[in-house]
């Protein structure tokens, strides 16, 4: 009865999607708004205003969802494979004028797993975002996003220097996610700013229902942080500045706490209409407080661990844009959360994305990423991972969208968990009504 009911939903939304009425522009597929990361001199140059003048919008969406996933990392390898159905609803606000940008959306989620394991899972996710050029020479940035998950491929939170570390491939486990930050900027001229943001990330996991041996918890973990920065734009279009850092993470229930202080140079070049690059580059300084474990068979031995380490703390951004395609890679260094596994890391991430207009109705992107996360205090102890995923989207009408993607998921090295590998094929319908208000 529950497939069938599964089955009735989602033809008769796809009878739906082809039933409409064809427009003239096509809407974006339904996903969270694309939001500058608060706090963030190194990849954008300083504006002299805050100007993203828009309409106030109230949207509502829907998107419907099957897939086939292999949580064994191999098509059709037995007990690791099965079959999710989703339905996620959404609600969002937006508004942009010459003094504050504001984004205000929530989008819960329901799926049934079979083949995996029997189980529903409930879902749900927030994002609040506002800029507020607060006089002429004080703007203030206000951000928290909050996830509640249990599917691998959920990237909700937009990666920052406070965020939980997303590179690490997990089963289905439940999983809850949130990031704050404040920041304050003050401009002594159109060209140069100061600015100090506060932020906080937490990572908690519940239900490990896609973990066999239940006496292996995963790692909760929260980090909080400071950071102070002065940006100058040279030209208009070289832009660069310095930025002092601190993060205090917490891992494990607190019995593992790792302190960095970071010093950083940043620069950021735009190359043209098209395309802009970001650098930065310091020492970081790290000091990690734990208690080891030696197992000893008939029992074990705990003794106190406390190290400090020196490195670099480095990144690379560049982004291209065109009339029918676009692209962005990126490259950040830096200690982080060992995403559950393992405690402290230090974390070198590559990404890549690159989308392609195939024609009025039709585009795909192409998407990658591959973190290496070393334990910090242990050697040879490291974890590398790899993703990647291809979705093509047709417009059906101006606000309703179709999609159909494949994403793989694969883990190497140290793991205290099975499954960690996925391949999953989907097919979703996305649905975006937009309402301008003040009309």
């Amino acid at each position: 009865m529950r497939n069938f009911l599964n089955i009735t939903i989602f033809a008769l939304l796809a009878g739906i999607a082809f039933a409409q009425v064809d427009a003239a522009q096509p809407q974006q597929a339904v996903a969270p708004v694309n939001i500058q990361p608060s706090g963030s001199p190194r990849t954008e140059l300083p504006p002299q205003v805050v100007n993203n003048e828009s309409s106030p919008a109230f949207e509502i969406g829907l998107s419907t969802s099957a897939a086939f996933d292999d949580n064994g990392g191999s098509f059709l390898s037995g007990d690791t494979a099965g079959f999710v159905t989703g339905i996620s609803p959404l609600v969002r606000l937006k508004s942009g004028g010459q003094k504050h940008r504001l984004l205000l959306e929530y989008q819960p989620s329901f799926s049934r797993t079979t083949g995996l394991s029997e189980r529903d899972d409930f879902g749900q996710n927030f994002n609040a975002s506002l800029e507020w050029k607060l006089s002429k020479r004080w703007t203030m940035r206000l951000r928290n996003g909050f996830v509640i998950t249990s599917n691998p491929f959920e990237s909700a939170l937009r990666p920052t220097a406070e965020s939980p570390n997303a590179t690490i491939a997990t089963p289905f486990i439940r999983q809850k996610r949130e990031l704050a930050s404040a920041e304050l900027e003050y401009f002594f001229s159109a060209r140069t700013s100061v600015g100090a943001v506060g932020g906080f990330s937490m990572q908690r996991y519940n239900d490990p229902s896609g973990v066999k041996n239940k006496d292996r918890q995963l790692l909760d973990s929260s980090n909080g942080s400071g950071r102070a920065y002065f940006r100058h734009r040279f030209t208009k279009t070289i832009a660069g500045g310095f930025e002092y850092s601190y993060q205090d993470l917490l891992v494990a229930q607190s019995t593992s706490r790792t302190q960095s202080h970071t010093a950083t140079a940043f620069t950021t070049w735009q190359l043209g209409k098209h395309s802009q690059i970001s650098l930065f580059a310091g020492p970081e300084r790290s000091r990690l407080r734990d208690v080891a474990e030696i197992d000893l068979g008939l029992f074990i031995i705990h003794y106190p661990l406390d190290e400090l380490q020196t490195s670099v703390a480095a990144g690379a951004t560049y982004a291209w844009e065109g009339k029918q395609n676009r692209f962005r890679a990126g490259y950040n260094r830096r200690v982080a959360d060992g995403g559950g596994l393992i405690g402290a890391v230090r974390l070198d991430s590559v990404s890549a994305a690159f989308e392609q207009k195939l024609s009025r109705r039709w585009d795909a992107a192409l998407d990658f990423t591959y973190g290496h996360n070393a334990a910090l205090g242990v050697a040879n102890r490291a974890l590398e991972s790899y993703a990647g995923g291809l979705t093509v989207r047709h417009t059906v009408s101006r606000d309703l969208n179709i999609a159909m993607s494949y994403n793989h998921v694969e883990q190497n090295g140290m793991s205290t968990i099975p499954n960690n590998n996925h391949n999953r094929v989907s097919v979703s319908l996305e649905y975006l009504w937009t309402h301008p208000l003040g009309r």
